[in-house]
């Protein structure tokens, strides 16, 4: 796969309101009606800009994305945001598992392993497509159980593909350590090949335990601390399929400058 034909998805959280993501969804729009980009790009804006990014992105060759979802399709689930809401939106995508969700950052409550299998689950049977992020903390990586929790993460989250076919799954998984997200203050970014041969291992394990039929279709990206002067490292290796990039993706002349023509 060709750094031109790669992933770009863009995890914009809560860094921009409803008219700033309005503002970059014209840009981004724009930039792809002028320009035929080879990657997949996809946006993942904060749930009360989803529906009008939606919009904007109709026409477009950007996939719209959203950044979490209730386990249910819908119902009396106060705040939550339902299936039914995201397809209204256009939306293909969904993150689950990202850290600040499983840590409590983001919702104030920690989502289990068991949680967001549940999610994957219901997305696969609601026709969204999840990207699901696995990674370790620094203390982890320190004790040299890396693969072990994310062995536990990419077997607990993933049990539904045991009743899936192949044939309907378009399934993404993050690879964002917990320790190189730039928000943790990392003091580096992590050395590329160390991320692809992490991912060739993720590949192995992905395969022995689901099959052959479902592996090779599963994209692998990476996230964390990836900016404007790294993601060719990143999306340079043979192993990495994408990258999911956080604040970096919000400035609109680096977002560009990184889609190029």
């Amino acid at each position: 796969m060709s750094v031109n034909s790669k992933i770009i998805a863009c995890n914009w959280k809560s860094y921009l309101g409803v008219g700033e993501s309005i503002s970059l969804a014209k840009a981004l729009a724009v930039h792809s009606k002028k320009h035929k980009m080879r990657q997949r790009i996809i946006v993942a804006p904060s749930c009360i800009a989803l529906y009008k990014v939606g919009q904007l992105l109709r026409g477009t060759q950007i996939l719209l994305c959203a950044q979490n979802v209730n386990v249910e399709s819908n119902g009396a689930y106060t705040g939550a945001m339902s299936f039914d809401s995201l397809r209204e939106t256009g939306c293909k995508y969904v993150i689950l598992g990202h850290s600040e969700v499983r840590s409590g950052k983001s919702l104030g409550i920690a989502e289990t392993d068991r949680i967001i299998a549940d999610k994957l689950r219901t997305c696969l049977k609601e026709g969204i497509n999840p990207i699901l992020c696995i990674g370790e903390t620094l203390s982890e990586k320190e004790a040299g159980l890396t693969m072990k929790v994310l062995r536990r993460q990419l077997i607990t989250d993933l049990g539904a593909l045991h009743d899936m076919d192949s044939n309907k799954i378009d399934l993404m998984i993050a690879y964002e350590p917990v320790w190189a997200i730039s928000s943790n203050g990392p003091s580096k970014s992590p050395d590329p090949a160390e991320i692809n041969d992490i991912i060739i291992k993720l590949k192995k394990l992905l395969s022995s335990e689901f099959g052959h039929k479902i592996a090779p279709d599963v994209k692998f990206l990476y996230g964390g601390s990836v900016d404007n002067l790294n993601i060719s490292g990143y999306l340079g290796q043979s192993s990495v399929d994408g990258v999911l990039i956080g604040g970096m993706s919000t400035n609109k002349s680096k977002i560009i400058g990184v889609l190029g023509k």
